[in-house]
């Protein structure tokens, strides 16, 4: 019964590679395996292509985004149709799905302190901002949907939810 099973096992194995042989498109000599083909290769890909790279003025309109954003959020002594007036056409979709129904009473108490700091910015598209206020860094993710399109604020994390 063992045999049968091992010799089901390399019958299977034998066909597979019989198989991937033959799905290879061309002939090898016999004795080498067929070439890879360049969508499966171990080649490394190019990295951020400068188009892709977060430039000055990215940088500054995003950081301006999230410190309007920020200071909108932060008017929790507004009534709340006019706390989501100013907020909501900074956010992204998702945001205002999550944000929609935040009562302003339940942001807490606090003001900016510091200027905004980019944290990170992986490509021309995407960045996160840390802002100080009186009670900690809030971490603002903005996208934006192309290099020259307007930022947009993903998640305004208060510092106990961002680890700082």
């Amino acid at each position: 019964m063992v045999r049968a099973r091992r010799m089901s096992a390399v019958v299977t194995a034998v066909i597979f590679v019989a198989m991937t042989v033959g799905c290879s498109g061309g002939e090898a000599e016999p004795g080498t395996l067929p070439a890879a083909s360049p969508a499966l290769s171990n080649a490394p890909t190019t990295s951020a292509t400068p188009a892709d790279t977060l430039d000055d003025e990215g940088r500054d309109a995003g950081t301006a985004t999230a410190h309007t954003a920020l200071t909108a959020f932060l008017q929790r002594d507004l009534a709340y149709d006019s706390w989501w007036v100013q907020l909501k056409p900074m956010l992204t979709q998702e945001a205002i799905f999550a944000y929609e129904y935040t009562d302003p009473q339940s942001v807490p108490a606090t003001t900016i302190t510091g200027e905004p700091l980019v944290s990170a910015a992986p490509s021309a598209t995407q960045m996160n901002v840390l802002i100080p206020t009186g009670v900690g860094q809030y971490m603002i993710v903005l996208y934006r949907e192309t290099a020259r399109a307007g930022w947009a604020v993903d998640r305004l994390t208060p510092p106990e939810q961002a680890g700082l």
